[in-house]
C-alpha cells in the first residue's frame, strides 16, 4: 500500500512539474506579447490553467486523503498519524506556495510580454526555415523507410519461402519414414498374429487330442471297472446259486444217510455203517481240501483286485496331473490371448500416436498458413497505416497552407497578431512534428518487434518441431525395443513350447508304455482267470464223476448185500424146509428193491444230468459273455490304438499290429483249449464257487475293517493338520496385533512431532510479526527522512530551473528576432515546393491504385496449386489407411470374440464331462462362464438335442 501511495505521489509531482513548465512557457509568451492583443485568448488560457491547477490540487487532496486512510488502516499509533498529518500539511503548504509562485509568474508574464514582442518576429522567421528543413528531412526519411520496408518485406518473404520449403521437405521425410515404420510395424504385427494363431491352433489341436485320449482312457477305465464289478456280481450270484445247490446236495446226502441208516437198521449190518462213516470222512476231507484250494484262489483274486485298484489309482493320479497340465496350458493360452490384446492395444497406441503426429503436422501447416495470413494482414495494416499517415500528413499540409495563408493576410493587416499566431502555430507544429517523429519511431520499433516476434515464433516452431521429431524418434526407439522384447519373449515361448512338446512326447510314450503294460497285465490276469476257471471246471467234473462212481459203488454194494441176504435167506429156508411163500416174498422184495433202486438211480442221474446241463449252459453263457467282453475290449483297444497311432508316431503301428495278431492267435488258442476243456471243467466248478463266496465275504469284511482303520488314521492326520493351521493363524494374529501396537506407537510419536512443529510455527509467526512491526517503523522513519530530503531537493531544483529558463528565454528572444525574416522567405519557397509535391502525390496515388489492382487480380502460384493437390492426395491416402485399419481392427475384434466363445464352449464341455469347473483366468468381464449347474443342464439338453451346445451371452 505504501509503495502504491509513493507511486501516486510521484505521479502528482510529475504533473506539478509539467504544469510549472507550462506556466513558465506562458510567462515567456506573455512577456513577448502586448496587452492590446487578443485579451480573450489570454483570459481563456488563464482560466484553463486555473482549472487544471484546481484539478491538480483536488487530485493531491484526494491522494492525501487516500494516503491518510491507508496509513490509518495499516498503521496504528499517534506518532504515525502525526507524521501523516505533517506530510499532508507540508503538501498543502507546498501547493499554496506553488499557487503564490504561479500568481507571481502571471504578473511577471504580464509585465514582460511587451519586451518579448520584438524577439517573436525573429523566432517566426527561424521557425519557417526550420519547418522547411524538417519537411525535407521527413521526405528523405520516408523514402529511406519505404526502401527499408521493401527490402524487409522481400527478405521476410524469402525467409518464409525457405522455411516453408524446409518444413515441407521435413514433413514429407517424416511422413515417408512414418509410412515405412507403420508398414514395418504392420508386417511385424501380421507375423506375430500369424505366429500366435498357428501356435494357438496347434495347442488347441494338441489339447483336443490329449483331452480326447485322456477321456477315452478314462472311459475305458470306467468301463473296465464297471465290467469287473459286473463280473464280481455275476460271480457272487453264481456262488449263491452254488450254495443253494450245495444245500440241496447236502439235503440229498442227508436223505441218503437216513436211507442208509434205515437200511443198516433193517439189515442190522454194522460193517455198512463203518463203510458209510469212512466214506463220509473221506468226503469231508475232500471238502476241506477243496475249501482250502478255493481260499487260495480267492486270496489270489483279492491280490489281483488290489493290484487293479492300485493301477486304477495310478491312472487316476496321472489323469489328474494331465488335467492340471491342461489347465496350465489353458491358462497359458489365456495369457497369450492377453498378450495378443496387449499387442493390439500397442498397435492402437501406435496408430493413435501416428494420428496425433498427423494432426500435429496438420495443425503446424494450419499455423504456418495462419502466420502467412497474419503477415499479409500485418503488411496490409502497415500499408493502411502508411496511407493514413500520408493522408494525415496531407491534411496537416493543407491545414498548414490555410494557416500560412491566413498568417500572410494577417501580417499585412496586423503584424502583432501574426507574430502571436506564428508562435502558437510553431508550438503546435513542433508538437505535431515531435508527435509524428515519435509515431514513426514507434512504428519502426513496432515493426522490428513484430519481425523479432515472428522470427522468435519461427524459431520456437522449429524447436517444437525438433522436439516433436525427437519424441517421435524416442517413441520409435521404444516401439523397436518393445518389438525386440516381444521377439525375445516369442523366442522364449517357442523354446518353452518345444520343451513342452518334448515333454509331452515323452509323457505320451510313457503313457503308451504304461498302457501296454496294463494291457499285458490285464491279458495275463484274464488268462490266469480263464485257467483258474478251467481248473475249477475240471475239478467239478472230476468230483461229479467221483460222486457218480461212489454212488454206483454204493448201489453195487447194496445189491451185493441184498443178494447175500437173499442167498442166506434161501439157504435158511432150504435148511428149515419152510414153504415157498417165504422165498416168493423175498424174491418180491428183491425185485421191488431193485426196481426202486433203479428208479431212484435213474431219477438222480436225470436230476444230476439236468443240473449239470444247466451249469454247462450257464458256464457257456458266462464264457460267451466273457468272450464278448473280451472282443469289446479288443475293439476298444483297437480304436484307442488307432487314435494314439494317429496322434503320436507312425512307428508304433507295426508293433501294435503284431501284438494284435499275437493276441488274436492266443485268443483262438484259448478258445480251442476252452472248448476242449469245457466238458471237463463244468463238474468241478460248483464246490469251488461256494468256498470262493465264503472267502470273498470274509475278505470283504476284512477290507471294510482296513478301510475304517485308514479312514480313522486320515481323520487323525487331518485333525493334526487343522490344529497346526490354527496355531499358525494364532501366531499370525499375534504378530499382526504386535504390528498394530507398533503402528499406534508410531502414530503417537508423529502426533507429538506435529504438536512440536505447530508450537515452533507459532513461535516463528510471533517473531515474524514482531519483525514486521520493526520493519514498518523503520520504513516510516526512512519515508519521513526521504520526504524531507525530497522537499529540500525540490526547492533547490525549482531555483535552478528558474535561472535556466531566464537564460534560455533571453537567448531565444535574440535568436527569434534574427531569424524572423528568414522564415518569411522560406514560407514563399515552401508554397512552391508544396504545389510540386501535391502533383507528385497525385501521380503516386494513381500508381498505387494501379499496383493495388494488379496485386488483387494476380494469378495463383504453381507451388500453392501443387501444395493443394498434394494435400488432397495425402488426405485420400490417410483416409484409405484409416479405413483399412478400421477393417483390420473389426476383423481382429471378431476373431477375439470367436476365440472367447470357443474358450467358453470348451469350458462348458469340460464342466459337462467332469462336473467341475476348471481354474481358468477369465477372458473378459462381459463373457463370464456359466455356473456348473447351468452347464450341466445345458449338457443334458445338448445330449438330448444331438450334442449341440448353445452359447448365451
Amino acid at each position: 500500500m505504501a509503495g502504491a501511495l509513493i507511486q501516486s505521489w510521484d505521479e502528482i509531482e510529475g504533473k506539478v512539474k509539467s504544469k510549472v513548465g507550462q506556466l513558465t512557457g506562458l510567462l515567456q509568451h506573455f512577456t513577448a506579447s502586448s496587452e492590446s492583443d487578443s485579451d480573450i485568448y489570454y483570459q481563456n488560457l488563464a482560466s484553463r490553467h486555473d482549472t487544471e491547477i484546481e484539478e491538480i490540487l483536488r487530485e493531491t487532496v484526494g491522494r492525501l486523503q487516500l494516503f491518510r486512510d491507508a496509513m490509518q488502516y495499516s498503521v496504528e499509533g499517534d506518532h504515525i498519524k502525526a507524521a501523516a498529518e505533517a506530510v499532508r500539511l507540508e503538501a498543502e503548504n507546498e501547493l499554496n506556495a506553488y499557487k503564490k509562485s504561479g500568481k507571481k509568474h502571471w504578473r511577471r508574464l504580464t509585465t514582460k510580454r511587451w519586451s518579448l514582442l520584438r524577439d517573436s518576429f525573429i523566432a517566426l522567421i527561424w521557425l519557417n526555415a526550420r519547418f522547411q528543413e524538417l519537411e525535407e528531412v521527413k521526405r528523405l526519411h520516408e523514402k529511406e523507410i519505404g526502401k527499408e520496408r521493401i527490402e524487409r518485406k522481400s527478405e521476410a518473404e524469402a525467409l518464409l519461402q525457405k522455411h516453408e520449403a524446409e518444413l515441407r521437405a521435413r514433413i514429407e521425410r517424416q511422413e515417408e519414414e512414418q509410412m515405412k515404420q507403420e508398414a514395418s510395424h504392420e508386417d511385424l504385427m501380421d507375423q506375430l498374429r500369424a505366429y500366435y494363431k498357428d501356435e494357438i491352433s496347434r495347442l488347441k489341436v494338441e489339447n483336443e487330442e490329449k483331452v480326447s485320449t485322456l477321456q477315452q482312457n478314462y472311459d475305458a477305465l470306467q468301463y473296465d471297472l464297471t465290467t469287473e464289478k459286473l463280473a464280481i456280481q455275476n460271480r457272487l450270484t453264481v456262488v449263491y446259486k452254488e450254495r443253494e445247490a450245495l444245500a440241496k446236495e447236502t439235503a440229498m446226502l442227508k436223505g441218503s444217510l437216513r436211507e442208509a441208516n434205515s437200511l443198516i437198521e433193517n439189515a442190522h449190518a454194522e460193517h455198512l455203517q463203518e463203510d458209510t462213516i469212512r466214506r463220509l470222512k473221506y468226503e469231508l476231507d475232500k471238502m476241506t481240501s477243496s475249501s482250502k484250494k478255493k481260499e487260495d484262489i480267492i486270496s489270489n483274486d483279492n491280490c489281483k483286485i488290489e493290484q487293479l485298484h492300485s493301477s486304477l489309482t495310478k491312472t487316476q493320479r496321472e489323469l489328474d496331473v494331465a488335467l492340471a497340465e491342461l489347465e496350465k496350458e489353458r491358462y497359458n493360452i489365456a495369457v497369450k490371448d492377453d498378450e495378443i490384446q496387449e499387442l493390439d492395444s500397442v498397435k492402437r497406441g501406435i496408430g493413435e500416436e501416428a494420428s496425433q503426429l498427423r494432426s500435429s503436422l496438420s495443425e503446424k501447416e494450419d499455423y504456418i498458413q495462419r502466420l502467412e495470413v497474419r503477415l499479409k494482414i500485418h503488411v496490409a495494416e502497415h500499408e493502411l497505416k502508411l496511407k493514413n499517415m500520408e493522408e494525415d500528413f496531407s491534411r496537416t499540409r493543407e491545414l498548414r497552407r490555410e494557416k500560412h495563408r491566413k498568417e500572410v493576410k494577417g501580417l499585412q493587416s496586423k503584424l502583432k497578431e501574426q507574430q502571436l499566431k506564428h508562435l502558437t502555430h510553431l508550438n503546435i507544429y513542433q508538437k505535431r512534428v515531435d508527435h509524428l517523429e515519435a509515431e514513426i519511431e514507434t512504428l519502426k520499433v513496432h515493426g522490428e518487434h513484430e519481425l523479432k516476434s515472428l522470427n522468435s515464433q519461427v524459431t520456437d516452431h522449429e524447436d517444437n518441431f525438433k522436439l516433436v521429431c525427437l519424441n517421435f524418434e524416442r517413441r520409435l526407439q521404444e516401439s523397436q525395443r518393445k518389438g525386440t522384447q516381444l521377439e525375445e519373449s516369442l523366442e522364449l515361448l517357442a523354446q518353452e513350447l518345444h520343451s513342452r512338446e518334448r515333454q509331452k512326447v515323452a509323457d505320451i510314450e510313457s503313457l503308451n508304455r504304461e498302457l501296454e503294460d496294463a494291457k499285458l497285465a490285464e491279458k495275463n490276469a484274464e488268462a490266469a482267470a480263464l485257467q483258474s476257471y478251467l481248473a475249477k471246471l475240471e475239478q467239478k467234473e472230476k468230483e461229479f464223476h467221483q460222486n457218480v462212481e461212489d454212488e454206483h459203488e454204493r448201489a453195487e454194494c447194496a445189491i451185493q448185500k441184498l443178494n447175500e441176504m437173499h442167498a442166506i435167506a434161501i439157504e435158511v429156508a432150504l435148511h428149515n424146509h419152510q414153504g415157498l411163500v417165504i422165498v416168493q416174498i423175498l424174491q418180491m422184495e428183491r425185485d421191488a428193491l431193485k426196481n426202486a433202486f433203479e428208479e431212484t438211480k435213474a431219477q438222480e442221474i436225470r436230476v444230476a444230468a439236468e443240473k449239470y446241463q444247466k451249469q454247462i449252459e450257464e458256464a457257456e453263457a458266462e464264457f460267451e459273455e466273457e468272450r464278448r467282453r473280451f472282443r469289446r475290449e479288443q475293439d476298444e483297444t483297437r480304436v484307442l490304438v488307432v487314435q494314439q497311432q494317429n496322434a503320436l508316431v507312425m512307428a508304433h503301428q507295426h508293433a501294435l499290429e503284431a501284438q494284435m495278431k499275437k493276441a488274436e492267435v492266443e485268443v483262438t488258442q484259448l478258445k480251442e483249449t476252452h472248448a476242449r476243456e469245457m466238458a471237463i471243467t463244468v463238474s468241478r466248478s460248483t464246490e469251488k464257487v461256494v468256498l470262493e463266496s465264503l472267502t470273498l465275504h470274509e475278505d470283504h469284511k476284512k477290507r471294510l475293517e482296513r478301510l475304517s482303520e485308514v479312514h480313522r488314521s486320515e481323520t487323525q492326520k487331518l485333525n493334526e493338520i487343522h490344529a497346526k493351521e490354527t496355531e499358525k493363524t494364532k501366531s499370525h494374529n499375534s504378530h499382526l496385533m504386535h504390528r498394530i501396537t507398533e503402528l499406534e506407537n508410531m502414530i503417537t510419536l508423529k502426533e507429538k512431532k506435529l504438536k512440536d512443529l505447530s508450537h515452533n510455527s507459532r513461535e516463528i509467526e510471533i517473531k515474524s510479526e514482531s519483525a514486521l512491526k520493526e520493519l514498518r517503523l523503520s520504513h516510516e522513519k526512512a519515508f519521513n527522512f526521504q520526504r524531507c530530503k525530497f522537499s529540500k531537493d525540490k526547492e533547490a531544483m525549482a531555483k535552478q530551473l528558474e535561472k535556466k529558463y531566464r537564460t534560455e528565454l533571453d537567448t531565444c528572444n535574440a535568436f527569434h528576432a534574427q531569424q524572423y525574416q528568414n522564415l518569411q522567405q522560406d514560407l514563399n519557397r515552401s508554397k512552391l515546393v508544396m504545389r510540386q509535391k501535391q502533383a507528385e502525390m497525385t501521380e503516386l496515388q494513381q500508381q498505387f491504385v494501379k499496383l493495388k489492382e494488379r496485386f488483387d487480380n494476380r494469378e495463383s502460384k504453381p507451388e500453392d496449386v501443387e501444395r493443394i493437390t498434394y494435400l488432397e492426395q495425402l488426405y485420400v491416402k490417410l483416409q484409405e489407411s484409416c479405413e483399412a485399419k478400421d477393417l483390420a481392427y473389426q476383423r481382429l475384434h471378431g476373431e477375439s470374440k470367436q476365440i472367447k466363445m470357443e474358450m467358453l464352449n470348451r469350458e462348458e464341455n469340460y464342466n459337462k464331462i467332469f462336473r467341475s469347473s476348471p481354474v481358468v483366468q477369465p477372458t473378459s468381464i462381459e463373457l463370464k462362464p456359466r455356473s456348473p449347474s447351468r452347464s450341466a443342464q445345458g449338457s443334458r439338453s445338448a445330449s438330448r438335442q444331438g450334442n449341440r451346445v448353445e452359447i448365451k451371452f
